[in-house]
């Protein structure tokens, strides 16, 4: 981590002893996500999609999927808030980000684990 990151009051980055805090924040299952419902649609298919996959592998391989033992989501997401910029500073100096006008790719990465026999 540079030292730059390292000194900041706010940071990207999750400290390890707020691991623990940081996933219990996060929704457990598609319907705990509140509003972006074109994201969670995107998702949904992600999710569908992977399951699918997962499936047909399994019967070419013979064996049979019994449950979901791991799931996970990730990507990289533009984030942009007036929140994080203000508390970098005490006064208004830190202008707000420029989001950018058009279209925006966003990448969502589904990893399914399934216990298999």
């Amino acid at each position: 981590m540079a030292s730059k990151e390292k000194d900041r009051i706010i940071s990207a980055s999750v400290l390890p002893d707020e691991q623990s805090y940081e996933y219990s924040l996060r929704p457990k299952r598609l319907t705990e996500y509140i509003g972006q419902q074109k994201v969670k649609d995107n998702l949904a298919i992600a999710i569908e999609a992977a399951k699918a996959k997962a499936e047909q592998l399994a019967k070419d391989l013979g064996i049979r999927l019994v449950r979901i033992v791991n799931f996970s989501e990730g990507g990289n997401y533009p984030i942009y808030g007036r929140a994080e910029f203000k508390a970098l500073s005490a006064d208004d100096a830190i202008p707000l980000p420029e989001i950018p006008v058009g279209e925006n790719k966003i990448v969502s990465n589904v990893t399914i684990t399934y216990e298999v026999r």
